[in-house]
């Protein structure tokens, strides 16, 4: 569940933490600039968008979570191509 909450933001019940994967597959994925960004999926639940450091991301391509955070009170997500 991200952004983190204590609550399940489906049946309210508490939630706890625990260890996920760090890779996923592209989904999509877009360009701006010189810079992709992509939809990423994590074990067939979790959806996140990010950055990617490098490359050219393909659909379908697998990824690994590099880095994560806030930043200016945003979060953000940047993602390597496996």
């Amino acid at each position: 569940m991200w952004p983190p909450s204590e609550f399940c933001n489906q049946c309210f019940k508490e939630v706890s933490w625990r260890k996920r994967s760090h890779e996923g597959i592209i989904i999509e994925f877009s360009k701006q600039n010189e810079d992709y960004f992509c939809l990423v999926e994590i074990e067939n639940t979790i959806k996140i968008i990010g950055k990617v450091s490098s490359g050219i991301p393909n659909t379908g391509q697998h990824v690994k979570i590099e880095k994560c955070g806030i930043n200016d009170e945003n979060y953000y997500f940047e993602m390597s191509l496996i």
